[in-house]
This record gives structure tokens, C-alpha cells and sequence, in this order.
């Protein structure tokens, strides 16, 4: 199996705030990278995101994977 992820796909959102809602972290392009693993491989959602993650890292590529929940290190103070 071959995973292309490509270093020009825009990852991050542009972070500004639109009508309605927060403001976008990640692009569309990401989330469907994550989803698409996710039912491809059967997986749950957490362990999709750590399948992208190891994927992104072993392609040595600095992006953060879109998480499916706040760690508890965000939620501490």
C-alpha cells in the first residue's frame, strides 16, 4: 500500500473566525486524511489519529494530526 501526503497540501485552517462557529484548525483536507484511514482500516477514531500521526512522522512532515477530543493536558489550567 502507498500513503502520498504531500508537504503542499494546506493542513492548517486559516484560524479566522467565519459566520457561525469556531474558527477552523484544520482543513477539510485533513479531517478527510483521518477519516479516510479510519474506515479504510476499521479503526476507531482515536486509533486513526494515531495511525495519521505516526504516518506524518515517519514522512518527517512538522504537522499536527486533528485530535477527536481535548487531551487532558489542554483542559488543565
Amino acid at each position: 500500500m502507498t500513503v502520498w501526503m504531500s508537504p503542499d497540501i494546506p493542513w492548517l485552517g486559516n484560524g479566522r473566525i467565519g459566520a457561525n462557529g469556531r474558527p477552523q484548525v484544520y482543513t477539510d483536507e485533513a479531517i478527510q486524511a483521518v477519516l479516510i484511514m479510519k474506515v479504510l482500516f476499521k479503526l476507531a477514531l482515536r486509533q486513526a489519529r494515531g495511525l495519521v500521526s505516526s504516518l506524518v512522522k515517519l514522512l518527517g512532515l512538522d504537522w499536527s494530526v486533528p485530535a477527536s477530543a481535548p487531551s487532558v493536558d489542554d483542559r488543565l489550567p
